[in-house]
C-alpha cells in the first residue's frame, strides 16, 4: 500500500528565508499496514500533549478514493500544529528509510536493532533543547524549547527535517551496524554523528524546490549554497547561536578537534564526505557541460542529484561492509572504498577523492593505509555451499572455525558468527547496470586491554573486534575482506578509549560496576565479565548535554 505524506522542508525559519515552499509531498510505499497515527508496520507516531501528558488521538488515515491519494491530510495552516508535526515526522522517517534501502544503496529493508517491528516516534516529548534516538525505548524523542530571541515562540525539534532525518538515521545505522552503539572507541560514536549529519544533506538535496531555487540563485556554484552544508539552523539560532548547529563545509582534520567528544570529532568525517560530494558534483557538471546538451542550470541540477546518489551509495554500502566491533574512521574508509570498487569499478573518481580527503585530514597517514584485499579466492576453495552458509549457523561457524587465522581471529579467542546477509544490489560494469547478489559474512570476537581507570574499576577492559567478508555466491570468490583492530591503529584507538572513559568517569557519566551486577549511569552500563570491565550503551551519551568545551569552545550540543 502507498500513501502520500506532507512533510516540512528544512525548518520553518530556513524555508521562509530561502523563499521556498515550506512543505513537500513524499510517498510511503509498499507498506502492508497504514493506520491512524500515522502508523505503519515499522514506524508509529505517539503524540503526547505537553500540557496534560496524555496521548493524543492519532491523525486519521484516509484511504484512496477516485483521484484522491491515500494519506493523512492535515487542514491546519499552522506549520507547528500537532497534527502537522506528527505527519511530518512520520514522513521524514520514511523518507530516510527509503534513501538507505534503495537498490543502489543497501538493497534491502533495515531491521531495527531492538526486539520489535516498530520504531516509536514522539514528536513532542517535552521541554528541552534536545532530540534523540534511544534503543532501549525503541524510540525517537523530539523536544521543544522557547526561542531565546523571542520567548513567546517555541522551537519544535520535530519541525526540522534536518533533526528528524538525523535522529532517524541513528536508528537506521543502529540496524545496519549495531556494534557502534556499544562501542568505547570515540570514532565509533562519531561515525554515528557524521552519518546522521550527511543524511540531512542528502535529504535536503532531494527537495526539488529547494535544489532548483539554490541552483538558480547561485548559478550552480554550490560552494556558495551553504544551506546544504548547514545542519539544524533554526535549532541553533533558537539557542542564541549565530550559525548552524554544525557546518559540514569545513577543512578540519583530526588534529583540530577534541578526539574524545563524538560531536566535535564527527565534523572531520562529515566534512570529508561533503567535500567528496562537492568534487563529485563539479566533475559531473563539467562532464555534462562538455556535451553541450541542456542548459547550464539543467546540467547543474542533474549533476547535484547524481552526485548525491553516488555519495549515498558510497557511504551506505561502506556501512554494510563495515567490520563488526569497534570500527573507526579508517575502517569505514576502507569499507567504502572496497564496496564501491566491487560495485562500480569503472568510476574511480569518487574513490580518489575520498582517499585524498582522509589522508589530508589525518585520518590515515597515507594512501597505503586504505588498501583493501579484494577479488581473491577464499580459503575454502570449492568447499562452500552459499545457500547452506546463509541458512545454517552451524555451517557458518564450522567454516570460520576451520579458517580462523585467515579471518584474523587470535588464538584461544571465542568468536560469534553473526546472521549472514544475503542481499541483492545494483552493480554497474561498463555503464551497464545489473542486479548482483552477494553474501556478507561477519565475525566478531573480544579483545582485552588495560582499563586505565583506577582502583574503583577492574584492571582490564573488553572491547570488540571483527571481520567482514563479502562473498560472490556464484563463484564463491571473495569480493572483499575487511578486518578492524589493525596493528598500526591499535595503540591510537586504545589511547582514545582510555581518554573517553576517563572523561566519562570524571563527568559522572560512568560508574563502577556493582559486584557481579551491572551499574547504569546516563544510559551507559558497566559490568564485569571474566574479571574485565564491559561498557555498553555509550551511544546514549550522544544526547547528553556535555559540560566540557567542544572544538570551537563553549558547550557542545547533544543533537
Amino acid at each position: 500500500m502507498d500513501a502520500k505524506v506532507t512533510i516540512l522542508v528544512k525548518d520553518p525559519l530556513s524555508a521562509a528565508s530561502l523563499s521556498v515552499a515550506q512543505t513537500e509531498d513524499v510517498w510511503v510505499r509498499d507498506e502492508r499496514v497504514l493506520l491512524d497515527g500515522p502508523v505503519s508496520e515499522r514506524v508509529a507516531i505517539l503524540d503526547v500533549d505537553p500540557d496534560t501528558g496524555r496521548l493524543r488521538d492519532g491523525v486519521p488515515f484516509v484511504a484512496a478514493k477516485g483521484r484522491r491519494k491515500a494519506g493523512w491530510p492535515v487542514d491546519h495552516d499552522d506549520l507547528l500544529h500537532p497534527d502537522r508535526l506528527a505527519v511530518s515526522a512520520f514522513g521524514t522517517v520514511h523518507k530516510a528509510l527509503a534513501r538507505f534501502e534503495s537498490p543502489d544503496a543497501l538493497g534491502r529493508k533495515v531491521d531495527w536493532a531492538f526486539d520489535g517491528k516498530q520504531l516509536l516516534v514522539v514528536p513532542r516529548a517535552g521541554r528541552d533543547a534536545n532530540a534523540y534516538y534511544e534503543r532501549a525505548s525503541r524510540s525517537l524523542q523530539f523536544f521543544w524549547f522557547d526561542d531565546v530571541n523571542d520567548p513567546s515562540r517555541r522551537v519544535y525539534t520535530s519541525a526540522s527535517q534536518d533533526i528528524v532525518a538525523h535522529e532517524a538515521t541513528h536508528a537506521i545505522l543502529d540496524g545496519i551496524a549495531p556494534d557502534l552503539y556499544d562501542a568505547t572507541t570515540p570514532e565509533c560514536l562519531a561515525i554515528h554523528e557524521a552519518v546522521a549529519d550527511v543524511a540531512t544533506v542528502l535529504l535536503a538535496i532531494d527537495v526539488r524546490d529547494l535544489r532548483d531555487t539554490l541552483i538558480k540563485a547561485t548559478g550552480g556554484a554550490m560552494d556558495t549554497a551553504d544551506v546544504f552544508s548547514q545542519v539544524a539552523l533554526q535549532f541553533a539560532t533558537g539557542l542564541g547561536r549565530t550559525g548552524p548547529l554544525r557546518e559540514l563545509d569545513n577543512r578540519l582534520g583530526m588534529a583540530d578537534v577534541d578526539r574524545t567528544e563524538p560531536h566535535a570529532l564527527s565534523v572531520v568525517l562529515s566534512g570529508a564526505l561533503f567535500q567528496v560530494l562537492m568534487a563529485m558534483y563539479g566533475e559531473l557538471w563539467a562532464q555534462a557541460l562538455a556535451t553541450h546538451r541542456g542548459s547550464k542550470l539543467q546540467n547543474a541540477h542533474k549533476a547535484l542529484v547524481v552526485g548525491a546518489d553516488r555519495i549515498k551509495r558510497l557511504l551506505v554500502r561502506g556501512l554494510d561492509y563495515l567490520p563488526p566491533g569497534d570500527s573507526g574512521y579508517a575502517d569505514l574508509g576502507r569499507a567504502m572504498l572496497a564496496a564501491d570498487e566491487a560495485s562500480h569499478p569503472d568510476t574511480p573518481f569518487i574513490r580518489a577523492c575520498l582517499v585524498r580527503e582522509l589522508v589530508d585530514r589525518g585520518v590515515v597517514p597515507d594512501d597505503a593505509a586504505l588498501e583493501v584485499t579484494t577479488d581473491v579466492d577464499g580459503p575454502w576453495g570449492d568447499d562452500l555451499d552459499p545457500d547452506e552458509l546463509v541458512a545454517s549457523d552451524f555451517v557458518a561457524y564450522e567454516l570460520v572455525a576451520a579458517h580462523r587465522a585467515w579471518f584474523g581471529i587470535p588464538d584461544r579467542r571465542t568468536f560469534t558468527v553473526l546472521p549472514r546477509l544475503d542481499v541483492t544490489k545494483t552493480y554497474v560494469y561498463e555503464r551497464a547496470s545489473k542486479q548482483v547478489r552477494e553474501i556478507l559474512l561477519k565475525v566478531r570476537w573480544r579483545e582485552v586491554e588495560p582499563a586505565g581507570l583506577g582502583t574503583a574499576y577492574p584492571r582490564d577492559r573488553i572491547y570488540r573486534a571483527g571481520c567482514t567478508v563479502a562473498i560472490d555466491p556464484d563463484t564463491c570468490r571473495v569480493r572483499a575482506v575487511l578486518r578492524n583492530n589493525l596493528p598500526a591503529e591499535q595503540a591510537g584507538h586504545a589511547q582514545a578509549r582510555t581518554a573517553l572513559l576517563r572523561r566519562l568517569d570524571h563527568d559522572g557519566l560512568l560508574a563502577p560496576p556493582a559486584g557481579h551486577g551491572a551499574t547504569r549511569a546516563e544510559g551507559v552500563t558497566t559490568r564485569i565479565d571474566d574479571g574485565a570491565l564491559v561498557v555498553s550503551g555509550t551511544a546514549a551519551l550522544l544526547h547528553v548535554h556535555a559540560p566540557h568545551a567542544g572544538a570551537g569552545g563553549g558547550q557542545t550540543w547533544p543533537i
